[in-house]
């Protein structure tokens, strides 16, 4: 399993990833994640069973 390229002519998305420099879905999906507000991040839930103690 490679990397596969990207069909350029599927999305706009796709072609502003392109103007970015990204050519392949995985740094598309990876700069998504990283550009995510803050209320789409994963919450640790370990937070919370530290204040039962």
């Amino acid at each position: 399993m490679g990397r596969k390229p990207l069909n350029f002519d599927e999305m706009d998305s796709v072609r502003k990833g392109i103007e970015w420099g990204l050519d392949f879905w995985e740094d598309i999906v990876i700069t998504a994640i990283k550009n995510l507000p803050p209320e789409y991040e994963y919450i640790d839930n370990t937070e919370e069973t530290n204040d039962e103690y």
